[in-house]
């Protein structure tokens, strides 16, 4: 009767311990899996990020590119504004000058000398 009990006993470690290494088991598993996971995740975001990195050094060079543009149309904005500028001063020299030739010449032309 004692081997038929420690029989029952043997059976019972055999299939508790069946049961703690199948948990044992699965719990690794899951530990592999989200681990695997986690370092997924991690490849999968740092080559977003490292994606989103380069778009954001793309729109800074296209706006520091932008402003180089913005500064070379506003220089010569300028510079053809100082043109206009001096042509017409040139104009109005030239108006005035011929203003005051013709009014020269029409004193001349109907000039009254008083003795």
């Amino acid at each position: 009767m004692l081997k038929v009990f420690q029989r029952k006993q043997s059976k019972k470690k055999k299939r508790g311990g069946f049961v703690v290494r199948a948990i044992f088991l699965i719990l690794i598993l899951i530990s592999i899996f989200l681990f695997s996971l986690f370092f997924f995740l991690l490849f999968f975001l740092s080559f977003f990020f490292l994606s989103l990195l380069k778009l954001s050094f793309f729109f800074l060079r296209a706006e520091e590119s932008l402003r180089e543009r913005e500064r070379v149309v506003q220089k010569e904005r300028e510079k053809r504004e100082k043109e206009v500028r001096s042509e017409r001063s040139q104009y109005q020299k030239e108006d005035s000058t011929m203003v005051f030739q013709s009014m020269l010449v029409d004193f001349v032309k109907t000039h009254e000398v008083f003795f």
